[in-house]
């Protein structure tokens, strides 16, 4: 009886040839064989990989005395092999059958015992291989026959290994076999046309004789290592046939065996896997593709599947989030770790699976890996998977925290503009009024001032004219509408008045002037600028945002030099700067009622920069929001009372706009000092 090392699925009566394509044509090669099987007089059982019965011929039902049903799920070992041939129970491990299943090694035994269902035993010859499909062991093929007298055997060998015979030529698969010597003896038809031999040119040669030499010495030193040690090499590699043409070969090669045991020689087989091979590049250059594709694109992008398990993370989101793909792909998205609005996450992949829509959410925050807080665009769509009720999804996305400072900053820009439109309006219509008033107390003033003189000289007259005793009755009745009319009063008083009108005029017409000089945008380019003028220009400005709470206090040096900067933006940053410190007084001292605060600017020139400091005595800054004051949308104050803009926007306009800096000194429970530096 012929033992190899293994057949592939189709290579036993039970299994249909590799090359099957569709489940039909599986099931009618299935049944072809099977019938083959069934008109067998030598026993064939079928193991699958784990050495459980499935199939068993009605010769081998009969030898053994099982019914088919009672075969199929038994255990190798219960089903043939309980008997040792001196009649004794043998036990799982003296099994050399089960030892064969175990090594996934071939057996062949010339005169053996099988146990009988009824617990006795018969005299066989068998031969047992594995079942191979793409090295992957599919199950196991047992043949037996019961030994006879000598004639009988020698005829039910013959048998045997015709069938084996038409069985090996029938599979697409090369199979051939040497001796100990490397000498080939046996090529079966699939072997002699691969190549392109006669059986007759083959049987005797060796290597050397068919292969060149570099060739021939590599597959002798596989042959020696296989029949040396008894072990299989599986490999895939290319082979050159007769016709020039190299393909991909899918290699095994294992020990012969003879009936004591002995390595007698070596078995191999191989086959054409160049399409897979050519498929299995494609696919590689595909996914090798895919994978470019998916780092060159610029948005975020998360692929998770059905399970809620990610699969793809490309660069982008890495350098999003600073996690790299390899600490995540693989685990549950809902646990990956990135600190963002997850419930609305959550939210959205539900809709998305409910409606199945794309969902879109415009603003989540997350927080960058840098720590600061930022802001995320989302769509999250549908990835169909194999099983309908449940869909994987793809989460795309970009960092929109920068475009969303920039409308911000412009929605502010425009807020601004329309109130330095409104003030500039405001102070064109007061400028009039306020010009025509003042030279109208103007006017009176000079006037009074001879009115004044008039009644120093009244008086001075009134005086002589007493003395002369005449004209009484007219220089009394002068004196009494001089004192129904409070002359004296009115000549201390209207003065006063008149020179407090002038004050307030000249007042209203500073702080038109400031609204006007603010309100305007200025240049788009730089222009020397007088920063003195402008900070004065600012807090007049901004004098209803202080004036209950503090104090101000200028400190201004007269021998600044003027800067090149953009006015507009340079006053926004000491505007919001001065409104931050107005705030954190307030939240000490209330509505001022009970104390005001105090703002403090001073300016300095500091070598090659002029420095500008703006010290409040309000709350300070805690130690645990120091890191984020200039974030943008950072804010501690209520709704409604803060954007979180406006410490921003001062260190972009004094940063960005200037290449200035903006540093600051708090302690709290005592003040804030905002130190603003820009080049000379």
């Amino acid at each position: 009886m012929g033992c190899n090392k293994g057949v592939t699925e189709g290579g036993h009566p039970s299994e249909v040839l590799e090359t099957v394509d569709t489940q039909a044509e599986l099931d009618r090669q299935l049944s072809f064989t099977g019938a083959i099987a069934g008109q067998l007089t030598e026993g064939v059982c079928v193991l699958d990989a784990e050495g459980h019965g499935v199939f068993a011929n009605p010769a081998a039902e009969q030898m053994l005395g099982w019914a088919p049903s009672e075969c199929h799920g038994l255990v190798m070992h219960d089903l043939v092999h309980r008997y040792h041939q001196q009649e004794r129970l043998l036990s799982l491990n003296e099994c050399s059958l089960y030892k064969a299943l175990r090594s996934a090694e071939p057996l062949c035994m010339a005169d053996d015992r099988f146990s009988r269902r009824d617990g006795t035993t018969v005299r066989v010859s068998y031969a047992f291989s594995p079942i191979l499909k793409d090295s992957q062991i599919l199950g196991f093929v047992l043949t037996f026959r019961e030994l006879a007298p000598s004639r009988q055997v020698a005829e039910a060998q013959r048998n045997l290994e015709a069938l084996y015979h038409s069985l090996v030529e029938s599979l697409p698969l090369s199979i051939f076999r040497k001796d100990r010597n490397g000498r080939f003896t046996f090529g079966n038809t699939q072997f002699c046309a691969t190549l392109g031999q006669p059986l007759e040119r083959i049987v005797g040669a060796t290597d050397a004789d068919l292969f060149p030499k570099a060739q021939a010495d590599k597959y002798q030193a596989e042959d020696d290592w296989v029949i040396a040690t008894g072990k299989m090499i599986e490999s895939v590699e290319t082979r050159q046939f007769p016709s020039g043409e190299e393909a991909y070969v899918q290699l095994i090669k294992t020990p012969v065996y003879d009936s004591g045991g002995s390595i007698i020689g070596m078995q191999g087989i191989f086959w054409d896997i160049s399409e897979r091979k050519r498929a299995d590049e494609a696919l590689r250059k595909a996914h090798v593709q895919n994978e470019q594709l998916l780092a060159s694109i610029l948005s975020i992008l998360i692929g998770v599947d059905e399970n809620d398990t990610i699969t793809q993370w490309n660069m982008t989101a890495q350098n999003t989030f600073g996690i790299p793909a390899a600490e995540l792909v693989g685990k549950p998205f809902f646990d990956c770790g990135i600190k963002w609005d997850s419930s609305e996450v959550l939210n959205c992949v539900t809709e998305c699976r409910k409606n199945d829509r794309s969902i879109r959410r415009k603003e989540i925050r997350y927080q960058r890996k840098d720590g600061k807080e930022g802001f995320l665009g989302i769509t999250v769509s549908l990835i169909k998977g194999p099983r309908e009720n449940k869909a994987g999804f793809l989460l795309t996305g970009a960092d929109i925290t920068e475009r969303r400072l920039l409308e911000s900053q412009l929605a502010q820009a425009q807020k601004l503009e329309s109130i330095g439109q409104l003030a500039a309006g405001i102070a064109h219509e007061i400028n009039t009024p306020i010009q025509y008033v003042g030279d109208n107390i103007k006017f009176l003033q000079d006037a009074f001032a001879g009115m004044a003189k008039l009644l120093k000289e009244y008086n001075r007259f009134r005086e002589a004219v007493k003395g002369l005793g005449v004209a009484v009755n007219i220089l009394t009745e002068l004196e009494t509408h001089v004192e129904e009319a409070d002359v004296g009063y009115l000549h201390e008083e209207v003065p006063k008045a008149i020179q407090q009108s002038l004050e307030g005029v000249s007042r209203v017409a500073k702080i038109v002037q400031a609204m006007k000089e603010f309100s305007h945008p200025g240049p788009e380019e730089k222009t020397a600028v007088d920063i003195n003028h402008a900070i004065e220009s600012t807090v007049t400005v901004s004098r209803n945002e202080w004036k209950y709470v503090a104090e101000m206090v200028m400190d201004l040096d007269p021998k600044l030099p003027a800067i090149r900067c953009l006015p507009g933006i340079f006053n926004q940053a000491v505007l919001n700067i001065i409104v931050n410190g107005a705030h954190a007084i307030a939240d000490v001292v209330g509505d001022g009622s009970r104390g005001k605060g105090t703002i403090t600017i001073a300016t300095r020139r500091n070598g090659e920069w002029v420095e500008i400091r703006v010290r409040d005595t309000g709350t300070g800054i805690p130690v645990a929001v120091r890191s984020k004051i200039f974030d943008p949308f950072f804010t501690t104050k209520e709704v409604g009372r803060g954007t979180g803009q406006g410490l921003a926007i001062a260190h972009s306009a004094i940063v960005k706009n200037h290449g200035g800096t903006i540093a600051f000194d708090t302690e709290v429970g005592k003040g804030t000092t905002f130190i603003i530096r820009l080049p000379i």
